[in-house]
């Protein structure tokens, strides 16, 4: 929702849930964010082979160009 802008009735279809377990998800998903950002100290780099890398590149040059069908899976490039 907040990254792809999907509404809640589009994500509750997606998922097979209801709106409001949707919402609660969101919530928690949220809140867990919130608390890593207030966690000092740099998070651990984790290591990616380069087939990972390049589909987070991929994911990084579609999100940035706001081509969010090609992040949906919609539009293959």
């Amino acid at each position: 929702m907040d990254v792809l802008g999907y509404s809640l009735q589009e994500i509750s279809h997606i998922t097979g849930t209801t709106i409001p377990a949707v919402k609660a998800a969101l919530n928690r998903g949220r809140a867990g964010l919130r608390e890593l950002a207030r966690q000092p100290g740099r998070p651990a780099r984790a290591g990616m082979a380069e087939p990972e890398r390049a589909r987070l590149a991929a994911y990084v040059e579609r999100f940035n160009a706001r081509d969010f069908d090609a992040i949906r899976g919609h539009a293959r490039r």
